[in-house]
């Protein structure tokens, strides 16, 4: 695509709308020849993927990142609609998020200020009703109707005409303008038709549920936007073998006709639009090729690759009817992510059950939707690579899920699973637990690995003091952990640590960049610049004794990878593998932000992999010792 900058455009535009900022993200990315690390350098560049950059960073909630793209736009002299009004968007979400009054009042006024001025320019509805909604929201209610009234006629001749791709807008603004104007049912009755034009736009629909719950002024108003824009349901999905008895590369059994059945209802009647599954049994199959039946957003969370999974003679011998339809739902899926590179062991599908929950809270989340938890289970417990251990894991995260029996099709509440014995979740979900498993067995730990950038430039002079004051303050820090590390190992500036749960690595990993930001290292004698970098990943590790150091340490493939993601790191920054996002999902960590910043390649050609920037929402060290 690399010579059709109209191919991205387009493609970045409908990521947009159907609620995947991430891809569009990464179409930019691209598209624009950036370096993650310098995105500043976008004078010149195509001003229309400029906007669909800002836009996509903006929606991930990355806000001051998105306004920097659109404030160079403006330096640039783009003066026309979208780009004003993309970048007063940004300074819309800086007042909903700002607590100070006069950062707040100052954000609101730019807002208004860039609204109008593209309003001015252009005539455009979306900017006019944005103009309404910001001065009703202001106090300015005589602004504010003059503008909706106005914004009433232009989008009605939009409404009215023979363009379909502009119909879903149009209906969105004249709800919305009904709305300011305190007409709720002529705003009911807009948004239905909006909903109805756009029902597979999920980002647009986000967008305009955001705006009206802005504006109505019920104490909740979601119950009410609800009922008008109803979001697309968000659903996820693990299911046992079906006709076992049989073998797996049978043709379509009893059980399997029952299944689909109930899936087939259940998805059309509860408005699942977007489906999240594992592909290691039947079950998962019939979800999936039903989803793809009807058009519908497939993602697949896989415990090894595609190519392993493929190659396991339990899925039958080459050119099997099971072989096939497994590849098929895979090859129409939205997305696969593989969590691991080898044969899938227990612990390895346990942790890729946990990725799924995670991933699909986090879209349910975004699209500020609901999520539904499916799966087709025989009520039978402890079954060694049954659906048991997902089901205990899941409600152990407190999901609950409706269960359909594989031989009736009888769909109710799943009953409690409970955990059949030592499970590798407990350990990370429990986090005093102290039970360690056997030697060269595995266990899901959070990884960090750290290390200072300009180390190497020190001069020899330099080193005691930087062992003593340097690394004495990551020793301090990890002497004040309620929850010490498993394992730790440094090698001159390198830290590699890892922790039983990841909220314990992303809290350490924070205060640790926030200790070396505010010390000034000069009256040590080192250089006030001294900035770290820390990477984490979450992920089964076999156990060992180091046999030539003799102490405990943690390795494997997940260890590998979580090395190369501290190279690629910002400097002062934690970024987190997309595992590790998805686990602090299901564990419903505090006070903890993930920015997705791209598909990123890793140190020593291991792969492009997504990366979140960790941020935390309230500073405030919660994993320190009282002293």
């Amino acid at each position: 695509l690399r010579d059709n900058l109209e191919e991205y455009r387009s493609f970045a535009a409908r990521a947009l709308k159907l609620g995947d900022p991430l891809l569009a993200l990464d179409m930019c990315y691209e598209a624009l020849g950036l370096d993650v690390k310098k995105d500043a350098r976008l004078r010149g560049k195509d001003a229309k993927l400029r906007q669909h950059y800002g836009l996509a960073l903006a929606r991930c909630g990355s806000t001051k990142a998105a306004q920097e793209v659109l404030r160079g736009l403006y330096r640039d002299k783009a003066r026309d609609e979208e780009s004003l009004g993309l970048l007063a968007r940004t300074y819309k979400d800086i007042w909903l998020a700002e607590t100070d009054t006069a950062r707040k009042q100052a954000a609101l006024r730019a807002c208004l200020r860039h609204y109008t001025q593209a309003w001015k320019l252009s005539g455009g509805h979306w900017t006019g009703i944005n103009v309404a909604t910001m001065s009703a929201l202001a106090g300015k209610h005589r602004a504010a109707g003059s503008a909706a009234k106005a914004v009433l006629v232009s989008a009605a001749k939009v409404e009215a005409g023979d363009d379909e791709n502009e119909k879903y807008w149009a209906r969105a603004t004249l709800g919305e303008a009904h709305l300011v104007l305190g007409d709720l049912d002529g705003a009911a009755a807009w948004y239905r038709k909006a909903a109805l034009a756009g029902k597979r736009d999920y980002g647009d629909l986000e967008t305009t549920r955001r705006q009206a719950m802005l504006l109505h002024g019920d104490p909740n108003p979601k119950a009410w936007v609800d009922t008008v824009l109803p979001v697309p349901m968000v659903g996820v999905f693990a299911g046992q073998g079906l006709d076992a008895a049989q073998g797996p590369a049978h043709a379509p059994g009893q059980q399997q006709a029952v299944v689909r059945q109930t899936i087939e209802q259940t998805i059309l009647h509860s408005g699942i639009r977007i489906g999240y599954a594992l592909a290691a049994r039947g079950a998962d199959i019939v979800f999936l090729e039903v989803m793809q039946k009807h058009r519908l957003e497939t993602n697949i969370v896989l415990p090894t690759t595609k190519k392993a999974l493929l190659a396991n003679p339990e899925v039958g011998g080459p050119g099997s009817a099971w072989r096939k339809r497994l590849a098929s739902v895979l090859n129409g899926a939205t997305s696969v992510v593989e969590v691991s590179d080898d044969a899938a062991s227990e612990v390895a599908q346990e942790y890729a059950s946990l990725v799924l929950l995670g991933l699909a809270r986090i879209r349910a989340r975004r699209l500020t939707g609901q999520l539904h938890a499916l799966t087709v289970w025989d009520g039978r417990r402890g079954t060694r690579g049954g659906v048991a251990p997902v089901v205990a894991g899941w409600q152990a995260m407190g999901q609950s899920l409706d269960a359909i029996h594989p031989n009736t099709g009888a769909m109710r509440p799943a009953p409690s699973a409970g955990l059949p014995g030592p499970s590798s979740l407990i350990h990370t979900l429990r986090r005093n637990n102290k039970r360690e498993p056997k030697e060269f067995s595995q266990r899901i730990v959070a990884m960090l690995f750290a290390d200072v950038e300009g180390f190497t430039k020190l001069r020899e002079a330099q080193t005691p003091a930087f062992v003593r004051h340097y690394m004495g303050t990551v020793g301090k820090l990890v002497a004040q952990c309620k929850e010490k590390p498993l394992c730790l190992n440094t090698w001159g500036d390198g830290m590699y640590f890892c922790f039983a749960n990841p909220r314990a690595a992303a809290e350490f990993a924070l205060e640790l960049c926030t200790r070396t930001k505010n010390t000034h290292w000069s009256k040590y004698g080192l250089p006030d610049g001294l900035r770290i970098r820390v990477a984490l990943h979450c992920g089964p590790a076999f156990r060992i004794t180091d046999p030539v150091i003799r102490r405990l340490n943690y390795t494997g493939w997940h260890v590998s990878r979580a090395a190369r993601m501290e190279a690629i790191t910002p400097p002062n920054s934690v970024y987190a593998s997309q595992q590790f996002a998805a686990i602090a999902e299901c564990l419903h960590i505090p006070n903890l932000a993930f920015e997705y910043a791209g598909t990123l390649p890793l140190a020593k050609d291991y792969g492009r992999f997504p990366m979140y920037l960790l941020k935390q929402v309230e500073a405030k060290a919660t994993f320190l010792s009282t002293p």
